[in-house]
């Protein structure tokens, strides 16, 4: 991943992570068996993930304490990812 040109979409473990945004709020749709399972959303420095979508309740959620709407750099973004993966993986 680049941090200066994110990708549109991003493959992990079979989850399709399709950015929406990578601007501020930073914002992903979650595929996974061909059917939408997450939405995730950066913004004001709270990271939320709503199942399955913006309006479902949410799932996960990290406070980093500052105002950012996006990850700082590509590893922290590929950290909460693989993160996020992981958790919805086990809701499965």
């Amino acid at each position: 991943m680049s941090f200066d040109n994110p990708p549109e979409e991003t493959v992990i473990n079979g989850y399709k992570f399709l950015m929406l945004s990578n601007a501020c709020s930073e914002q992903y749709d979650v595929i996974f068996g061909g059917k939408k399972v997450a939405y995730i959303r950066l913004r004001h420095g709270s990271l939320t993930v709503n199942v399955p979508d913006i309006d479902g309740p949410i799932f996960f959620q990290h406070s980093f304490g500052n105002s950012q709407g996006q990850f700082f750099d590509e590893t922290e973004r590929k950290s909460f990812l693989e993160l996020i993966q992981k958790k919805l993986s086990y809701r499965e």
